[in-house]
């Protein structure tokens, strides 16, 4: 975290750090490792939510938890506490790359943007609305494979018979569908993250420069702005694009079937099956978990951005 002290030296030497980050940009490689440290921090973050989340958009009619809570102590008491940390593996394993890909190409494509001659050119928010969008449906096409296995170990117990570890779930998906079928859920997965980069970017760079104002922040300043448009945005993208993630598990727990359900099909037996109100199942571990991975994802990432750029100014 960032202590006081952290916050008083970077007061002091405002002038002087600011200026000398201007002196060198970043190299791809310095986005893809702030990134990739984001990534991490927040892996282990947020597992834990993600498996309670996951747990209650996948049960049905019958309910085994009654909410957030009783599925965390439930989860604990009855499979241990580790099991909270079910998918920790592909979490990472989605995390690095993920991040890395998308928070670099976000960063290039920005760049070309702010350099075009059009309307996206003369906004900010355009442009890292933008950015965003186009970066993350590449990211889901990547990692879509990793997170169809990450979400079907989160969704099932240890003592359960569908129980499996990470590579027998991954053969048992391509015997029964082929390789092909470990980008199953892909469409509600875009269906949910493109809306969600759409909101998410254009809520905090609007909500980053009305706390900004014209003054020039300190760094402890900086993080706390990130941190604050990160939360704020990450809760309000959430919320909003929710019943696309319920689509999403569904489909992807899934695993047995010869042919696959469609995300139409499943979200109408969702809603005369169980209700409208199904789809804010898991609301609010999810909210729990994005928002404030949201906000430690970018505060980290433009931290550790800032840092690079200071330190290997100074240490040439």
């Amino acid at each position: 975290g960032i202590n006081a002290e952290y916050g008083g030296n970077c007061k002091m030497q405002q002038n002087s750090q600011a200026s000398t980050l201007n002196k060198r940009n970043l190299t791809v490689l310095d986005h893809a490792f702030s990134a990739s440290f984001g990534g991490i921090t927040v892996a282990l973050f947020a597992t834990p939510l993600d498996v309670v989340k996951s747990r209650l958009q996948a049960q049905g009619e019958k309910q085994l938890f009654k909410g957030t809570f009783d599925a965390f102590v439930k989860i604990a008491k009855l499979e241990g506490l580790t099991s909270l940390w079910r998918g920790l593996t592909p979490s990472l394993l989605i995390a690095i790359p993920s991040t890395t890909c998308y928070f670099s190409i976000f960063e290039q494509l920005k760049l070309q943007f702010s350099k075009s001659d059009n309307f996206i050119s003369k906004s900010p928010t355009l442009i890292s609305l933008f950015s965003g969008t186009i970066a993350r449906s590449f990211t889901v096409l990547l990692v879509s494979p990793v997170e169809y296995v990450r979400t079907h170990l989160q969704a099932t117990s240890r003592s359960s018979n569908d129980h499996k570890g990470a590579i027998k779930t991954i053969n048992h998906i391509v015997e029964v569908g082929g390789v092909k079928r470990l980008w199953v859920g892909v469409a509600p997965t875009l269906m949910r993250d493109v809306p969600f980069s759409s909101v998410y970017w254009s809520t905090y760079e609007f909500l980053k420069q009305k706390l900004r104002g014209k003054s020039e922040p300190t760094y402890w300043r900086i993080f706390q702005i990130n941190f604050i448009s990160g939360v704020i945005s990450g809760a309000a993208a959430t919320i909003i694009t929710n019943p696309f993630d319920v689509v999403k598990t569904r489909i992807q727990m899934n695993i047995s079937a010869e042919k696959p359900k469609g995300a139409i099909k499943i979200a109408k037996e969702i809603w005369h099956n169980e209700g409208p109100i199904k789809f804010t199942s898991g609301m609010l571990p999810r909210v729990m978990k994005v928002a404030p991975a949201c906000a430690i994802m970018i505060s980290s990432y433009e931290l550790t951005k800032s840092f690079l750029g200071v330190f290997f100014v100074r240490n040439k």
